[in-house]
C-alpha cells in the first residue's frame, strides 16, 4: 500500500470519519478497526518509511543472490522468501502483513478461522509468504496458489522448497477472473506491481490464461466448506475473482479474505455483493489507507483495507 506526496491532516481525519460513518451501519466496521493503523495515514509518510528501514534491518537478512533476486529470512520465524526487483524499505508492509496481528492486512485475524485441515486458495500469491506462513504453522493441509506471473510463480516454487512445504503447495500460472478465457496482464518491477489490465489500459501487456475458481474447482473436483479459505490480494480485479466464485460461496460458504484498497467503491461493492449470495456471513473491515498517487481521482481518498468473511460454526 504505497501512497505519494504530501499528506494534509485535517483532511484525511474528515476522510476517515465520513468512510467509517458510511459503513458503520453494515455492522462491519467498528470504528477501532478504522483507526488501527492511523500512524501509517496521518503521520508524514518520511516518519513510517524510516520506521519500516529500522524494522526491515531488526527482523530480516537479506541476500542478493542476482542483479534484481532478493532472498529474506524472517529471524524470528525463519520463513524465507524470494524478493524480485527493487527492494526498499516499504518491502518492510509485506512483512508485517505476515507477523503483525495488529496491521490490517494481516489475513487471518478473527473472524477467520483454520485447521490443519483447511484448504486455502490463495489468489496473488506474489511472494509466497502467506502460502509458507500457514502451511508452517500447522493453519492449513494444502495451499493451492494463484500467480500469473511466470517468473514470480517459478521463484515461488523455489521459496516452497526452502521452506520445506513443496508437498502441499500447489501453483497454477494463471490469472483468475470472473469468467475463463484469457486477459491482458502486465508484469510490473515487482511481485505486487503485476496486475490483470483491461484493453485500454496503457502498460505494456501480453495474453494469459483465466479461470474462474468455480470452474477450477469443479475440474479439480475440490469442494471447499466454512473452514476452508479463498484469500484474495489481486491488484485491483479482486471483485471479479469473487464474482467467478459464486457458486463455492453460495454452497460451500469458505471464508474469505480480500484486499478492498485498489479501488475506492470496492469495499461496499464487494461487501453488498457478498452479503446477497451468502447472507449467513460473518463479516469485518480492517484498516483505512490511500492508494496510488494522492492526485490521482482514484487514489485521492481513504478507503479499508480489507475485508473478511466466515460462517460461524460450532468448534
Amino acid at each position: 500500500m504505497t501512497v505519494f506526496g504530501k499528506k494534509n491532516p485535517p483532511v484525511l481525519l474528515a476522510q476517515a470519519w465520513a468512510c467509517w460513518w458510511s459503513l458503520r451501519k453494515s455492522g462491519a466496521f467498528c470504528w477501532g478497526d478504522a483507526w488501527m493503523n492511523w500512524r501509517s495515514w496521518l503521520l508524514p509518510s518520511r516518519f513510517a518509511y524510516r520506521a519500516a528501514g529500522r524494522a526491515l534491518a531488526r527482523e530480516t537478512t537479506i541476500q542478493t543472490i542476482e542483479a534484481d533476486v532478493h532472498q529474506v529470512t524472517l529471524k524470528k520465524s525463519g520463513l524465507k522468501f524470494f524478493w524480485i526487483g527493487k527492494l526498499d524499505n516499504n518491502v518492510y508492509w509485506t512483512l508485517a502483513q505476515e507477523f503483525d496481528p495488529t496491521y490490517p492486512h494481516y489475513y487471518t485475524t478473527p473472524p477467520i478461522r483454520l485447521t490443519p485441515e483447511s484448504i486455502i486458495l490463495d489468489v496473488g500469491a506474489c511472494e509466497g509468504l502467506f502460502a509458507y506462513r500457514t502451511l508452517r504453522q500447522g493453519l492449513a493441509a494444502k495451499v493451492i496458489c494463484f500467480e500469473p506471473s511466470e517468473r514470480t510463480a517459478d521463484y515461488l516454487r523455489r521459496g516452497a522448497t526452502m521452506n520445506a512445504v513443496e508437498d502441499r503447495l500447489i501453483t497454477e500460472v494463471m490469472a483468475v477472473s470472473h469468467q475463463s478465457g484469457r486477459v491482458g496482464f502486465a508484469e510490473g518491477d515487482s511481485p505486487t506491481a503485476n496486475r490483470i489490465v483491461s484493453e485500454n489500459d496503457g502498460a505494456l501487456t501480453k495474453q494469459i490464461p483465466a479461470v474462474t475458481l468455480d470452474q477450477y474447482c469443479a475440474q479439480h473436483r475440490l469442494v471447499l466448506g466454512p473452514r476452508d479459505l479463498i484469500k484474495v490480494d489481486a491488484e485491483g480485479a479482486d471483485f471479479d475473482v469473487l464474482r467467478g466464485a459464486e457458486q463455492l460461496i453460495r454452497q460451500g460458504k469458505p471464508q474469505i479474505t480480500v484486499t478492498t484498497y485498489h479501488l475506492e467503491a470496492h469495499a461496499r461493492e464487494i461487501l453488498t455483493y457478498l452479503r446477497s449470495i451468502q447472507p449467513a456471513y460473518r463479516f469485518r473491515l480492517k484498516g483505512l489507507t490511500r492508494f496510488g498517487p494522492v492526485h490521482d481521482s482514484e487514489g485521492s481518498r481513504l478507503r479499508p483495507v480489507l475485508l473478511q468473511a466466515a460462517f460461524e460454526t460450532e468448534a
